[in-house]
């Protein structure tokens, strides 16, 4: 408590202050710092979409490659129809370098300006090692040196590689039309890969000409999972969007229901496979997987554009909080500090006006009050303390004035009442004289005489009193006219006008 009180006033307003700004400072480093967060996960989250797009056309490729590879190991060595399989799967082959090299540029520059968690990381380099060891298995196949089951497993291992990054955006989203977005986006990815795979599979088994129900089922199994994906795509889809209506019509364009007819052919009997051709499904799966990966195209421009609006706004949202909490820091300080200077003018307008009093003693001139607060109240009832003490010391110059002239007054009687008794002293003894002359002449005389003497004594002794009363009116007068010039000198010193 002795520290605070002697505090200045100053230092009482900045501790009083102080704690708020603390507050205020730390809720605006709160909200900055959520809004910062909210803008990284937002470019993040970015940073992802772009990511997937990169990887969408190696993927389509890949898949075609795969697609490609098993025609190949479904045709027999040395036939037309392999070297016809040979000549497509090489073309696809370069297609597919095109792709891997678009795609690593592409990854080189994202990388370049974002970075990615861990499980990032781990599918990119992943997807790296795949990519690395393509010429190996391309070399595996052409020699045949490996199952076709072995390979399209390494190629579906890398597609999905590509195709899980998309479950990695779904964690990082907040938004729920993005999160919707970005999840039928996620099922049309893995619709076109089950597509592709029911490609593959079934080339290869009308290729073969072999048939086999496990692979029916197989193709029947795609079949149904491909049509699970698209009720979940656009389950996602709200009912007004134009995607939507674009996504149900899909069913009945050409190559669906082309694609439907040879199921229908494929599963009807094993005669029928034999009325398929292998490159005829290949390639009317492939427009089918095309019209998938149009929409997934669309799809993913949408999602590219929510998240470019949710960074916008995550910037704008943290340049808000900035600056509101900016400004409430900066209007708190310029408050703090106009509040103090108030207080110090109104405490040194108290100070100068007391000081100028007492180095000056002149309580005439009133303190200057520019508010009616506290400090504004003090200083008016100084100003009224300085006017009542002037008012008292006019009086008492007022009366000291009095004084003095009473005293001149009194003086003056005293003197002539001791002149009055000097001259009765004067005549008493002449009458003395005169008598004491006439006892001789008379004794009858006498006794009036001495009856007269004795009224002379008293008369004599009266006026030795009265001497002595002027006399003792004489040293009171004295005293008064002290008392008066003490008082005259006082008022003198504190500047009150005296009263004549």
């Amino acid at each position: 408590m002795n520290f605070i009180n002697n505090l200045s006033m100053r230092g009482k307003l900045t501790t009083l202050v102080v704690p708020a700004l603390l507050v205020i400072l730390y809720f605006a480093a709160e909200s900055i710092a959520l809004s910062y967060n909210e803008l990284s996960n937002m470019r993040q989250l970015r940073s992802m979409v772009e990511l997937a797009e990169i990887g969408d056309p190696l993927t389509e490729s890949l898949q075609k490659e795969r697609g490609r590879s098993a025609v190949l190991f479904a045709s027999q060595p040395r036939t037309d129809a392999a070297r016809q399989a040979e000549r497509e799967l090489a073309e696809q082959r370069r297609q597919t370098d095109t792709r891997i090299s678009d795609y690593r540029r592409g990854i080189d520059a994202l990388l370049a300006g974002a970075s990615f968690d861990r499980s990032v990381e781990t599918s990119l380099q992943a997807v790296s090692q795949g990519l690395a060891n393509l010429n190996s298995l391309r070399s595996s196949i052409d020699n045949r040196s490996i199952a076709a089951g072995d390979s399209a497993s390494r190629y579906t291992a890398m597609i999905m590689e590509l195709i899980d990054r998309i479950a990695l955006i779904i964690r990082q989203t907040t938004d729920p039309e993005l999160t919707r977005d970005v999840n039928a986006y996620y099922a049309l990815a893995e619709l076109a890969e089950r597509a592709g795979r029911e490609r593959a599979v079934g080339a290869f088994l009308i290729r073969s000409g072999n048939f086999d129900l496990p692979t029916l089922r197989r193709i029947a199994g795609l079949g149904g999972q491909q049509q699970a994906y698209f009720n979940e795509a656009l389950a996602m889809q709200a009912s007004d969007t134009a995607l939507r209506a674009t996504l149900e019509k899909q069913s009945g364009t050409a190559a669906s229901q082309s694609l439907e007819e040879k199921r229908e052919t494929l599963f009807s009997s094993p005669s029928g496979m034999y009325a398929l051709d292998a490159a005829d499904w290949f390639n009317n799966t492939t427009e089918r997987i095309g019209e998938l990966n149009g929409f997934r195209k669309d799809m993913l421009a949408d999602v590219m554009a929510l998240a470019t609006a949710g960074v916008a706004d995550a910037r704008n949202d943290l340049i808000t909080a900035s600056a509101i909490a900016a400004g409430a820091v900066l209007a708190m300080l310029v408050l703090m500090l106009v509040i103090i200077r108030a207080i110090n003018l109104q405490v040194g307008r108290l100070l100068e006006g007391v000081q100028f009093a007492m180095d000056n003693k002149d309580l005439t001139r009133d303190i200057e009050i520019a508010s009616t607060d506290e400090v504004g109240t003090i200083g008016k009832a100084i100003n009224e303390l300085f006017g009542r003490f002037g008012n008292a010391l006019l009086q008492i110059d007022k009366s000291s004035v009095q004084l003095a002239t009473a005293t001149e007054e009194t003086s003056s009687t005293a003197g002539q009442n001791s002149s009055q008794v000097k001259n009765q002293q004067q005549q008493i003894e002449q009458v003395a004289a005169a008598t004491e002359e006439m006892s001789a002449t008379s004794e009858e005389q006498v006794a009036v005489t001495r009856e007269l003497a004795g009224s002379m004594e008293s008369v004599s002794e009266a006026a030795i009193l009265t001497l002595t009363g002027s006399q003792e009116i004489t040293q009171v007068t004295g005293e008064q006219a002290r008392l008066a010039r003490v008082l005259q000198d006082l008022a003198n010193e504190f500047k009150v006008p005296a009263y004549s």
